[in-house]
């Protein structure tokens, strides 16, 4: 830490702020007369001892950069090293946990999320990376961004605000973290899910097509290409509206009966079976014509 950093520190640190609050406040006093002849050391007296006040109740300065502020979270290199990387410092931070900030329960879902992550990097190392992790959920920056950024912000929470002081989404720090915790854990149930699912494809290509491992590895990662999602998620979108339109077209047609609700219930699901397998015709012969 050079001594920029070791100023900025002391500058910035909540003791230094209460005892300049003091002092300035000794300094208003002097200026409407109410302290007399009295000189600019009760100002000085006052800043010590706002210091000493701010110090006890918020804690003293420290020229030490804290656990969570000397790990480095950097994205470079190949992705599976930096994502080990973060792993590792996010694993070693929390089981440091630094005036035991982070309580017992939440301590263990980070620790298992770290597993689950690292389960799905073993996974992504017997597949050579074909699978490409770090595309499907974001995985490369849950590990790297999401999840380190999370614990970095929590832990620069004073203690005794992280569990009583009410943030502007009307939570304390400590619920804000947990609610981060949990939507990571469902994306990386998400992200476990989908890689079981190629897995289970590469087994039945496997049993039903004599397609071996690696060959479908090398197929999945030549044809899962950009193009080829947006593909899919602009024809599910396409197939949404058309199911939309049916479903409120049928619902207008309902008169007033219970036996007129079944039966425009049962033509809206044929007519939009029926018009999504035409659709999807009409994408393959057009999608074939452009050679996508």
């Amino acid at each position: 830490m050079t001594m920029m950093d070791k100023l900025m520190r002391l500058i910035g640190a909540p003791a230094n702020w209460c005892g300049l609050g003091l002092a300035s406040v000794v300094l208003v006093l002097k200026a409407l007369g109410f302290l007399g002849t009295m000189g600019l050391g009760v100002a000085a007296l006052g800043y010590v001892a706002g210091f000493v006040i701010g110090g006890v109740w918020l804690g003293f300065p420290s020229t030490k950069a804290p656990e969570w502020e000397l790990l480095e979270f950097k994205d470079e290199g190949d992705a599976r090293q930096a994502m080990e990387r973060a792993l590792d410092g996010v694993r070693r931070l929390t089981e440091f946990n630094p005036e035991n900030k982070i309580p017992a329960s939440l301590q263990a879902r980070v620790i298992d999320l770290c597993k689950e992550l690292d389960g799905l990097l073993q996974q992504w190392e017997r597949s050579k990376g074909n699978l490409s992790l770090q595309d499907s959920f974001h995985a490369r920056h849950i590990a790297i961004s999401y999840l380190p950024e999370a614990l970095n912000t929590y832990l620069s929470i004073p203690a005794k605000f992280a569990t009583t002081k009410v943030l502007e989404n009307g939570k304390t720090a400590v619920d804000t973290f947990k609610d981060t915790i949990a939507e990571l854990e469902t994306k990386v149930r998400q992200l476990g899910d989908d890689l079981a699912g190629v897995f289970g494809g590469m087994v039945m290509a496997r049993s039903q097509l004599g397609i071996g491992f690696h060959e479908f590895i090398d197929r999945f990662g030549r044809e899962m290409q950009g193009a080829t999602l947006l593909i899919g998620v602009g024809k599910s979108l396409v197939f949404a509206v058309v199911i939309a339109t049916i479903g409120c077209f049928q619902g207008f047609r309902t008169r007033g009966s219970a036996d007129s609700v079944g039966r425009q219930t049962t033509t809206s699901v044929v007519q939009s079976i029926f018009l999504v397998i035409v659709a999807d015709a009409l994408f393959s012969i057009a999608f074939n014509m452009l050679g996508l």
